[in-house]
C-alpha cells in the first residue's frame, strides 16, 4: 500500500476447543504511523472485549485505517488475544502482517510552538500550530484542501484565528485555504499557521491530552500527518516578593529603610505556589542570593522544608505533596543586605531568578516554572515600594 490508501484488514477468530473460552480479549498493535479510521465493533481504545468464547463460536473484527505520508517500508501490524484468568492474563494466539509501505510524494508536517518534539503544555500557554504540505515528486499537484483538527476541551477555540483558513468552532476544524483549493508545483511547499490559547483553567477531571490530526485532499485522495498528541501539565503559578512590610502595615523587617551603606537591612522573602488542575509531588523551590545577601533563616508557619548552602548561595524549599484540595502554600525567610560604598545611588539584588519544579501527579511530567529576581525596590510591598535606593 501507499500513504492515503485505504488499508482494511479483518480478524476472524474461532474457539475450535471444547470448552469455553472466558473473558477473552483482541489487543491491536500498530505502528505509530497507521491511523485507525474505523473499527467493527467499535472501541474508544485498542483492545476488544469479546466476553466469553463458547466451543466452535467465530467473531470477526474489522479495522480500517490508512499510513501517514512519513510512513514507509515494512510495517507490522499484529493482533493477540488473551485470556484473563483471576488477576492474570494468558496469550492464547497471535496473528502478524507484515504490510510494505511505498514513499509517499505528498509529505504532511504539524508542529506546535516550533519546537519539533514538544510534548507538554500548559494552561494559559499560547498554542501555534504550523501545518507544512510538501510535493516531493516532479509532478504538479492540484485541486488541494488541508485541514487541522483540535481535539481537546482546554483549548479556548474562541482564541483561534488564522490568515487564510475557515474555521469551524464547533468541529474544533480550520479548513485551508478559505476558499476553493490550492496547487503545488514539485519540490513546492505551502505553510499554514494557527494561533490560539490555552484555557486559562480547567476541572481536574478533564483529559489533560490535546490531540491535533493533520489532513489533506488532493482530489479523491486522502493523505493523513502524524498526530500531534501533547499533553497539559498543571497551573503551578510561582509568586515571589521581598517584604519590609506585612500585609497590616507593622514592619517584619529591620534596620534603615532605605537602606544605608555600612549598616544592615533585614527583608522577608516570600514564595507563594498556587495549584489547581492535578496533584503534584515532589515540589522544590530554588532560588540564589546574590554576593552580599546572607540567609538568616526561616520565617513563619511554613508549608515546606527551606535550606540553605552557604558555599552555593543557594536556599531551596521542599514540599512533598500539592493536592488541588489544597490550592496554594506558601514559605519564608529572612536575608540580611549590608551595602558597600560601590551600591550608593543604586537599589540592591536581594533575591536572583526562582524556579519551582513539580511532578504532575496525572501527566507524570516533571514540569518547572520560574519567577523573576527581586530587588530592594520591593514591588511586592506596597508600604515598602520604592525605598530602595541606597542611601
Amino acid at each position: 500500500t501507499s500513504p492515503g490508501r485505504k488499508v482494511e484488514l479483518i480478524a476472524k477468530i474461532e474457539n475450535k476447543t471444547d470448552a469455553p473460552i472466558q473473558k477473552t480479549y483482541a489487543i491491536l498493535a500498530a505502528p505509530g504511523g497507521f491511523i485507525i479510521q474505523k473499527t467493527e465493533p467499535k472501541i474508544d481504545t485498542m483492545k476488544w472485549d469479546l466476553a466469553t468464547l463458547e466451543p466452535g463460536e467465530a467473531q470477526e473484527l474489522k479495522i480500517q485505517g490508512t499510513f501517514v505520508t512519513s510512513a514507509t517500508g515494512s510495517q507490522e501490524i499484529s493482533l493477540t488475544l488473551e485470556e484473563e484468568v483471576a488477576t492474570n492474563t494468558f496469550p492464547l494466539a497471535k496473528s502478524t502482517l507484515q504490510i510494505q509501505v511505498e514513499g509517499s510524494d505528498l509529505a504532511v508536517e504539524l508542529q506546535l510552538n516550533n519546537t519539533p518534539g514538544l510534548t507538554w503544555v500548559r494552561l494559559g500557554q499560547p498554542l501555534q500550530y504550523l501545518l507544512k504540505v510538501s510535493n516531493n515528486s516532479s509532478q504538479i499537484m492540484k485541486d488541494i484542501t488541508a485541514a487541522l483538527s483540535i481535539n481537546s476541551k482546554l483549548v479556548d477555540f474562541k482564541t483561534v484565528q488564522t490568515e487564510n483558513g475557515t474555521i469551524t468552532p464547533q468541529e474544533s476544524r480550520i479548513v485551508f485555504p478559505k476558499e476553493g483549493t490550492f496547487t503545488l508545483n514539485p519540490k513546492e511547499s505551502k505553510e499554514f499557521l494557527v494561533h490560539g490559547t490555552m484555557a486559562a483553567s480547567a476541572q481536574p477531571n478533564v483529559s489533560p491530552y490535546i490531540e491535533a490530526n493533520a489532513q489533506v485532499n488532493v482530489g479523491t485522495n486522502t493523505f493523513t500527518g502524524i498526530p500531534l498528541k501533547v499533553i497539559v501539565v498543571s497551573d503551578l503559578a510561582l509568586t515571589v516578593e521581598g517584604r519590609y512590610f506585612g500585609p497590616d502595615g507593622n514592619p517584619i523587617g529591620s534596620g534603615p529603610l532605605p537602606p544605608k551603606v555600612g549598616e544592615e537591612t533585614v527583608y522577608e522573602i516570600r514564595f507563594r505556589l498556587r495549584n489547581t488542575f492535578h496533584d503534584l509531588s515532589k515540589t522544590i523551590v530554588v532560588t540564589t542570593l546574590p554576593q552580599g545577601v546572607r540567609f538568616l533563616g526561616s520565617a513563619g508557619e511554613q508549608s515546606g522544608k527551606i535550606t540553605s548552602n552557604e558555599k552555593t548561595k543557594e536556599v531551596s524549599c521542599e514540599i512533598a505533596r500539592m493536592p488541588v484540595t489544597t490550592s496554594m502554600v506558601s514559605a519564608a525567610f529572612k536575608i540580611g543586605v549590608t551595602p558597600d560604598p560601590s551600591h550608593l545611588g543604586q537599589l540592591i539584588g536581594l533575591l536572583g531568578i526562582t524556579r519551582a519544579e513539580a511532578f504532575d501527579t496525572i501527566s507524570q511530567i516533571q514540569f518547572s516554572t520560574d519567577a523573576p529576581s527581586v530587588s530592594s525596590n520591593l514591588d511586592g510591598d506596597p508600604s515598602g515600594r520604592g525605598k530602595g535606593v541606597v542611601q
